[in-house]
């Protein structure tokens, strides 16, 4: 005959169980706040160092659709909506830079496969080769106040001109514009024409994926140079000195030379100020 258990023995069965399933409850809790707090902290892209694994395309578009759209150039709508072709893809693979001093791997993930908001193309670029969102923001605030349809470079040597006519910049009989687009690509050093000037996703793309080569010490000509100061020799620099020496590059076309100095003084002020976020930009 089995012996029904005493009320105070009921009692000391069942509370210990309801303490520790409480116990668990909040354990969980605590666990799902932490997880937020640190899916928060990770919300931000930073930069990432020389060779670092990136993030994959997909969750790279999911990232930067994320979140409230910010827009302040509505005025890039049709060109943030334009994605290169597989046609128009396959020919600038066959020649994404118009030389031989990087690899042409670190070139074949460029897609441009990404519509959005101006600020939402500049964060997916950031994400997908792992270049800090503030500072991209802060380039493209340098090179073209996030204007897709800048242009610069003028030049008077039509052999330095894009093809054709009908677009502002095009050989007006005098002179040209040689860079365009949010990031200014220079016609005369990268292929992609005429994506750079009518593809935002790809203008960033293409910049971005020059940025993390330059920073995984692939650009070859810049070992060649002496920087100024105590700057270190390419490619030696730790992750900071990497990613502004990269970054002073794309001006100058040289390792921490004068005019890269001075462009990156230029970029780290938009940056400090945050000038994408004043009112009237």
């Amino acid at each position: 005959m089995l012996c029904q258990p005493s009320q105070q023995m009921r009692q000391r069965h069942v509370f210990p169980i309801f303490r520790i399933l409480g116990a668990a409850i909040v354990l969980l809790a605590l666990l799902s706040v932490g997880a937020r707090s640190h899916a928060q902290e990770q919300s931000h892209f930073p930069t990432l160092p020389p060779h670092a694994a990136l993030p994959s395309d997909a969750e790279c578009a999911a990232a930067a659709a994320s979140g409230p759209p910010y827009e302040p150039r509505p005025a890039n709508y049709a060109a943030n909506h334009r994605t290169p072709t597989a046609r128009e893809l396959a020919e600038f693979h066959r020649r994404p830079i118009k030389g031989s001093y990087a690899p042409i791997a670190d070139f074949q993930r460029i897609d441009g496969q990404f519509t959005g908001t101006t600020d939402q193309i500049l964060r997916w670029g950031a994400c997908k080769w792992g270049i800090d969102e503030d500072v991209v923001r802060a380039e493209a605030v340098v090179e073209s106040h996030w204007w897709q349809n800048d242009t610069g470079d003028l030049s008077r040597n039509r052999s330095q001109c894009p093809p054709g006519g009908g677009f502002p910049g095009a050989w007006n009989g005098s002179d040209c514009q040689q860079s365009y687009g949010i990031m200014q690509m220079k016609f005369m050093d990268f292929g992609g024409w005429p994506l750079s000037k009518d593809s935002t996703a790809f203008n960033v793309d293409f910049r971005l994926a020059y940025q993390r080569a330059c920073m995984n010490g692939d650009v070859s000509y810049l070992g060649q140079q002496t920087p100024l100061d105590d700057n270190p020799r390419y490619p030696y620099g730790d992750i900071n000195q990497m990613l502004w020496g990269c970054m002073g590059d794309w001006y100058s076309g040289n390792w921490f030379d004068h005019g890269a100095v001075g462009y990156i003084s230029s970029v780290k002020a938009a940056l400090a100020d945050r000038t994408w976020r004043k009112p009237g930009f």
